[in-house]
């Protein structure tokens, strides 16, 4: 069963909400119903309510187009979380890769401020310690230090220091 969901790329409310549709069943959605596995073969009594409640559904804004929509996102029904995609922002912005220049930091400020005002869960991606703390500082609630290649790289590479060193 399915209790997360991050979409990608997206930055339009008429998107938001298919997905959510997608991911929720009715009365909240579309969501294929099945008797099997995610139902624990239907011993998970009153399953789609259930399940409706528990499923996380966390929306990427990484774009223009999505710091320009976020007062109508944080709106869609279903929406539990945005999640700032720095790195696509910067680029969106014209600042590619520049994450804390200030014409993203603004634009990340925007959509923190809307986030808590809706009762929106922020989040974002702070790739090192101090920036996480800062971001937690900020009033970010999701926050991601490293993607999973990037622990795979730190744990190869201290790996290969300890071979090295004997």
């Amino acid at each position: 069963n399915i209790v997360a969901f991050l979409s990608q790329h997206a930055g339009r409310v008429m998107t938001y909400a298919a997905i959510v549709r997608a991911m929720k069943f009715a009365p909240e959605g579309e969501r294929g119903m099945s008797g099997g596995r995610g139902t624990a073969w239907g011993r998970i009594e009153d399953y789609r309510r259930v399940s409706n409640l528990e499923t996380l559904i966390a929306v990427m804004c990484e774009s223009r187009q999505g710091v320009d929509n976020i007062e109508e996102i944080v709106r869609v029904p279903g929406v539990d979380a945005v999640f700032i995609g720095a790195f696509d922002l910067s680029q969106s912005l014209g600042v590619a890769g520049q994450t804390q220049h200030p014409v993203v930091e603004e634009a990340i400020a925007h959509v923190l401020a809307v986030c808590r005002q809706a009762g929106v869960i922020p989040g974002i991606v702070a790739p090192g310690v101090e920036l996480a703390r800062r971001r937690i500082q900020q009033g970010f609630r999701y926050v991601t230090i490293l993607d999973d290649m990037a622990f795979f790289a730190d744990s190869v590479a201290q790996r290969l220091k300890q071979v090295k060193e004997g």
